[in-house]
């Protein structure tokens, strides 16, 4: 099982995701801080089971569909 983060580091994994979902249509509406409150609630409760159940972790950021595509494949072989 392969999972992907943002980063090593929370702080940088939420403010990712965050900028990530503030630009999604549905969420343009939404308090900022609300928005902020729900991206770190849900990245603290799903991190640390994608860190029990993935037996691969590939961190995405700063890196391009490519990179991390190679990456993968590269974990498989």
């Amino acid at each position: 099982v392969i999972g992907l983060l943002p980063s090593k580091n929370n702080k940088e994994s939420i403010k990712f995701l965050f900028e990530r979902e503030m630009k999604r249509k549905h969420f343009l509406r939404i308090d900022k801080q609300k928005l902020r409150e729900q991206v770190k609630e849900d990245f603290l409760k799903i991190k640390p089971k994608i860190k029990k159940y993935c037996n691969i972790i590939i961190y995405v950021k700063n890196k391009t569909p490519s990179q991390i595509a190679n990456e993968i494949i590269t974990n498989l072989n």
